[in-house]
């Protein structure tokens, strides 16, 4: 799993690194990448759902993309992938 934010993100809401903070104070929104080593199943999108409601609803994130990608050996297996932004 791989959670990436713009790269102007501290700037524009006056993050310091050297005094972490939470995301929940601020309306950023992260791109959140989750690879798994198979093949995809018909129920990954439920699944991907499933994780965006708990990350808004029980890790109070207001926005983002979640995505679901298939690897092998650190390389792409397929070409579907799941995107979900909110």
């Amino acid at each position: 799993m791989w959670v990436n934010y713009e790269e102007r993100t501290g700037i524009t809401y006056n993050v310091n690194p050297n005094e972490p903070s939470s995301y929940k104070e601020f309306d950023a929104a992260p791109t959140i990448i989750i690879s798994v080593p198979r093949k995809p199943n018909k129920k990954d999108e439920e699944i991907l759902n499933k994780i965006a409601s708990f990350l808004q609803k029980d890790a109070g994130l207001i926005h983002g993309t979640v995505s679901l990608s298939y690897i092998r050996d650190g390389a792409p297996l397929d070409d579907k992938e799941w995107l979900k932004t909110f």
